[in-house]
C-alpha cells in the first residue's frame, strides 16, 4: 500500500475545483454527453428500459474512472499504474555472490595456501 507524508492541501493549487485535472474534466464530460445524446436521440424510439441502461453507460463509465481511490488520485490513475505496472519491464540486478566466482576464490586461496 502506497503512503505519502504530504500536507492536505499539497495538490489543491493544480487541481480544479480541488478534485479533477483537466483530463478528468474532459472524460466526464464526454462520457455524460454521449449518454445524453444517446438517451434524447433513441428514447423515443425504443420504449424500453433496458435500452436506457444501455445509454447510460458511458456515463457511469465517466464517474466511475474520476471517483476518488484512496492513495490514487481517482479510478483512472490507478488503471494507468496497474497497466504501467504490468508493461513495463522489470529488471532485477543481481548483487550477491555468484556461486562460481565464489568457488573460484575459494580454490585460489587453497592454491596459494
Amino acid at each position: 500500500m502506497l503512503q505519502f507524508n504530504a500536507p492536505s492541501n499539497f495538490k489543491k493549487g493544480r487541481l480544479i475545483a480541488s478534485r479533477f485535472r483537466v483530463i478528468d474534466l474532459i472524460i466526464a464530460i464526454v462520457g455524460i454527453m454521449i449518454s445524453v445524446i444517446l438517451v434524447n436521440t433513441f428514447m423515443p424510439l425504443l420504449h424500453n428500459m433496458l435500452w436506457l441502461i444501455v445509454m447510460m453507460i458511458p456515463a457511469v463509465i465517466a464517474v466511475i474512472l474520476v471517483c476518488p481511490a484512496g492513495q490514487y488520485h481517482n479510478i483512472l490513475v490507478f488503471l494507468q499504474v496497474v497497466l504501467n505496472f504490468y508493461t513495463s519491464q522489470r529488471k532485477f540486478i543481481w548483487e550477491g555472490v555468484h556461486k562460481e566466482s565464489y568457488e573460484e576464490d575459494k580454490y585460489e586461496e587453497n592454491v596459494k595456501g
